[in-house]
């Protein structure tokens, strides 16, 4: 599964990262955002342009979204 590393991504970059990652890789694959709220929101933003899934990966690591069409 491809990865998608957006620690020390600043917010500003994370559409212009996420929107390349997803052209790229076929699902699913993982995006990591760390435990911030607004980094999730935007990422979620982009997949649903894409009409992407995405769950956190467990209850235990909420930091981590798998990414499923």
């Amino acid at each position: 599964m491809k990865i998608l590393d957006l620690h020390g991504v600043k917010h500003e970059d994370v559409e212009t990262q996420v929107v390349d990652f997803a052209t790229k890789n076929r699902t699913p694959f993982k995006i990591i955002t760390g435990n911030s709220n607004r980094m999730k929101q935007l990422v979620t933003q982009v997949l649903t342009r894409f009409e992407l899934e995405a769950h956190e990966e467990s209850y235990y690591n909420l930091g981590s979204l798998i990414v499923i069409e």
